[in-house]
């Protein structure tokens, strides 16, 4: 090679350039969305491998790929595009940050699949747009910006793996009246949006679609009117942990919701059982008071998974779906109940419990009942909307293929318990949140606005050593879920709470209570089953 055209190797600076716009791209694009995620202080044991496996890794690969380019383009064009696209996709992820923090409700479930596609690809083109125009300004931010983020990412590691470790929360506690703890491990399973009526056939469970649920309720308690009172995890929830009433100063639950309050039943059961906590929503842990296999959890575990819920929100190509999920709202949903399952063990008995919080029921109706997924566009409920007639009862079919399936999931957690011989020892608790976003709005005349709230009604099956079989129709509501479960376990809190146990001797007459639409509470009519605007519960004083 004539030495006047050899091509000089690269400068210094080329290097320390490259490594800065590697380290700030992968910044943007794959770190930050994730450790916005992880708040649980999880130790450097833990944190360590997520930020090679994240962080380092990538942008060590980015940059020698970077590297490579520069080597072997003579004239720089390879370079630039390759540089464009890396800086691009570092902006739409930096758009998305934005509109998660101060938009949240765009891309979620409320928004036509079409209009979804058209925001992420005006972004998109938005952001390729100032790549191409602004390219070497961009260019030099990102590199003048890389210590900045190096510096935040190492203080990030500090805080959830030295600082939060150094001088851990106080770890929550309650105080309890009475503690005989049941005999053998106790499994609470919170199937989301697993609405009464779908599984009912002639007033009862239907055998042939939930073989599981049935079976189960052969063995236990099934309680024919428990009702929920409210339409959405984000309250539903601390109403259920707290056995409070929650009077929601606004409504809306996006993201990983943390709840509100102290969720006493989780610390009571941390108090008498070794507890592990399976999670995909909500924000309930407290390290050192319990396992918890919650947001932060599953961050760390599947960040593949999470990254794919973070860029699709909205829709799932198939050839990516068996990688990151059926649906960016199922992304965790089958690799939970896996992890729940493989945790359940013979040796795991007595003195442990285990509280499963599942969207396995919940929509998108994505799922067959063997657990596929289908194309059918059905897969959202949308109530009263005029315009689109016929799709609620299109959706209904998927709605229960989906809800077939999570029965199918429960089979196999029967049938784990049988094998690691624990099944009638055990006390189990199957019940969910709410029911489906579904309402029918009622002529009752006079100008009295009234519905059908089926979102109210949900299933309760509980089946204990301690309790006896058969169908309760006693008026429960999920403010009684608290001292419900904590009566069946022999545990009791010293404070009052404002449920009442089922099982109590002394039950209140009190009406069902039901929030709906602009935070308006309902009550129903327990000859008619028709739900009218009420007046709020009591508040505690």
């Amino acid at each position: 090679m004539n030495p006047a055209t050899r091509r000089a190797a690269p400068a210094p600076a080329g290097w320390v350039n490259s490594l800065g716009l590697a380290f700030s791209a992968v910044t943007w694009v794959v770190a930050q969305p994730l450790y916005g995620r992880i708040s649980d202080g999880p130790g450097l044991r833990a944190l360590i491998p997520s930020v090679l496996t994240v962080h380092i890794l990538p942008t060590v690969g980015v940059f020698v790929l970077d590297r490579a380019i520069a080597r072997a383009d003579r004239r720089g064009a390879w370079l630039r595009s390759y540089r464009t696209v890396l800086i691009a996709a570092a902006l739409v992820s930096l758009l998305r940050m934005v509109q998660a923090e101060y938009f949240p409700n765009a891309p979620e479930l409320s928004v036509g699949r079409a209009s979804r596609s058209a925001v992420m690809f005006a972004a998109v083109a938005a952001s390729a747009g100032t790549a191409l125009v602004a390219y070497r300004f961009v260019q030099w931010l990102f590199v003048f910006l890389a210590p900045l983020l190096l510096l935040s990412t190492v203080h990030f590691a500090y805080q959830e793996g030295v600082a939060v470790g150094a001088a851990p929360a106080p770890v929550p506690q309650v105080r309890l009246a009475r503690a005989t703890p049941a005999t053998g491990p106790v499994f609470i399973l919170i199937l989301d949006a697993l609405g009464r009526d779908v599984l009912l056939k002639n007033g009862e469970i239907d055998g042939s679609r939930f073989p599981a649920l049935k079976s189960l309720a052969a063995r236990g308690v099934w309680f024919s009117n428990a009702t929920s009172n409210y339409p959405d995890t984000c309250h539903s929830i601390p109403s259920m942990l707290t056995g409070e009433w929650i009077f929601p100063e606004n409504r809306d639950c996006v993201g990983e919701a943390r709840a509100p309050g102290t969720p006493d039943l989780l610390v009571a059961l941390s108090q008498q059982y070794r507890l592990s906590l399976y999670e995909e929503y909500m924000d309930h842990c407290f390290p050192g008071a319990f396992r918890c296999r919650g947001v932060s959890y599953l961050v760390r575990a599947y960040p593949h998974r999470a990254l794919g819920r973070y860029f699709l929100p909205g829709f799932r190509p198939a050839s990516l779906k068996s990688l990151l999920g059926a649906d960016a709202f199922h992304a965790y949903t089958l690799v939970l109940f896996e992890k729940f399952l493989a945790d359940v063990r013979a040796g795991r008995g007595r003195g442990y419990a285990y509280y499963f919080h599942s969207q396995v029921s919940h929509q998108p109706y994505v799922f067959t009942e063997s657990g596929g997924s289908h194309r059918s566009p059905y897969v959202l409920f949308y109530g009263d909307r005029g315009d689109r007639p016929g799709h609620d009862a299109r959706a209904q079919e998927n709605y229960e293929r989906q809800a077939m399936f999570a029965d199918r999931l429960l089979a196999r957690f029967l049938r784990k318990l049988r094998q690691e011989g624990v099944l009638n020892t055990a006390t189990i608790i199957v019940t969910s949140d709410h029911g489906p976003t579904v309402t029918e709005p009622v002529d009752a005349g006079g100008g009295t606005e009234a519905r059908r709230l089926f979102s109210a009604h949900v299933p309760l099956l509980i089946v204990s050593p301690t309790v006896r079989p058969g169908v309760l129709q006693v008026d429960y509501q999920h403010i009684d879920f608290l001292p419900t479960v904590l009566d069946v376990l022999g545990v009791r809190l010293e404070r009052p709470v404002q449920g009442v146990s089922v099982f109590a001797p002394a039950r209140p007459t009190r009406r069902k209570a039901f929030v709906w639409g602009d935070r308006r509470w309902y009550a129903v009519d327990p000859a008619s089953g028709i739900w009218r605007p009420s007046e709020e519960p009591a508040r505690r004083d």
